[in-house]
C-alpha cells in the first residue's frame, strides 16, 4: 500500500504525541487519529481521510482524491448541479473536519431549503451536523441540540453519534462532571448497549468515580457481549480501581483465554499482580 501511494505523493508521517505532531494537529484541526491529509504542492488541502475502515476503502478513497473525485472541491462543484440535501450534508461534514464550523452551518441551511419531502432521519442528521458545529460557535445551543438527540433521536445511529460527538467534546475540554451527567441521563435506556456500558465503566475507572455503578455496568456489558475480551479488561480495571486485585485477575484471565497473545492484556495482569499496584 505504501509503495502504491509513494508513486503519487511524498509521504510524511508524524506521531501525534510528539511536540511536532501536537502542533500540526492543532493547525490542521484534527478530529482524531489516524488522519491522512492530502496537500497540493502549494500547500492547500485536497482532502482528508479520518480513521481506517480497511485497506480496500482507504486505497479507493485516497486514489479517488488524487483524481479529484469526492473531494470538497468536487462536491461543491456538483452542488450547483444537484439539489441533493445528502450532498450538501457531505460538504458540511467535510468543512467541519477541517475546522470550518461557521461555513458548515451555511451548507446545513442550504440542505434544509432544498425542496421536496425530507424524512425524519434526514432531519435528525441535519440537526446532528448543526449541533456539532454549534459546539464551536454557540456552545450552549450546540449542547442542547446534541443532548436532545442523544436522549430522544428516533434514528438510533443519530442518537449514538450525538452522544459520541458530545462526549468527545467534553473529554477534550476536561469537563468530567458534564460527561458524567450525560452518561447518567442515558444509562437506564442503554442497558442493552455493551459499547455504551463499557465506555461508561471505563470512564468511571479512569476518573475513579461512581465505581459501584461502573461495576454493575461492566458486568452487564460482559454478559451481553458474550465476554468480549476488551470489556473483560474494563471489568478488571474497575475491580482494580476498587482495590480488588483478586477479582481483577479473574476477569483479565478470562480475557487472556480468548486473546492469549495480547501484550496489553498481559501487562494489565502484571499490574494487577502488583507491578504498579494501586494503593488502597
Amino acid at each position: 500500500m505504501i509503495e502504491k501511494l509513494s508513486k503519487h505523493a511524498v509521504l510524511y508521517r508524524v506521531d501525534g504525541d510528539t511536540d511536532e505532531g501536537k502542533a500540526l494537529a492543532k493547525k490542521a484541526h484534527l478530529q482524531g487519529y489516524p488522519t491522512t491529509i492530502l496537500y497540493r504542492n502549494a500547500g492547500d488541502e485536497i482532502d482528508r481521510y479520518i480513521g481506517y475502515a480497511g485497506r480496500s476503502d482507504y486505497i479507493k478513497t485516497i486514489m479517488g482524491y488524487f483524481m479529484g473525485v469526492d473531494t470538497l472541491e468536487d462536491l461543491k462543484g456538483r452542488s450547483g448541479q444537484e439539489a441533493d440535501p445528502e450532498l450538501l450534508m457531505r460538504i458540511s461534514s467535510k468543512l467541519q473536519e477541517r475546522g470550518g464550523y461557521e461555513p458548515s452551518l451555511g451548507w446545513i441551511e442550504k440542505a434544509r431549503q432544498v425542496e421536496g419531502e425530507k424524512g425524519r432521519e434526514l432531519m435528525e442528521k441535519l440537526e446532528l451536523l448543526e449541533g456539532t458545529a454549534l459546539l464551536h460557535t454557540e456552545l450552549e445551543r450546540g449542547e442542547q441540540i446534541l443532548e436532545r438527540l442523544a436522549m430522544h433521536a428516533e434514528t438510533e445511529r443519530v442518537g449514538k453519534e450525538a452522544f459520541y460527538s458530545l462526549s468527545r467534546f467534553f473529554r477534550k475540554n476536561d469537563r468530567t462532571d458534564s460527561l458524567l451527567e450525560l452518561y447518567h441521563a442515558l444509562l437506564s435506556n442503554r442497558q442493552d448497549d455493551p459499547s455504551f456500558l463499557n465506555g461508561y465503566a471505563w470512564f468511571c475507572a479512569e476518573k475513579e468515580v461512581d465505581l459501584e455503578k461502573a461495576l454493575a455496568a461492566a458486568r452487564r456489558a460482559v454478559l451481553i457481549s458474550d465476554e468480549d475480551p476488551g470489556i473483560l479488561d474494563t471489568l478488571a480495571e474497575v475491580y482494580y480501581k476498587m482495590g480488588d486485585s483478586e477479582e481483577a485477575i479473574v476477569a483479565i484471565d478470562k480475557a487472556l483465554l480468548k486473546e492469549p497473545d495480547d501484550e496489553y492484556l498481559k501487562e494489565q495482569r502484571k499490574k494487577f499482580l502488583g507491578h504498579g499496584k494501586k494503593e488502597t
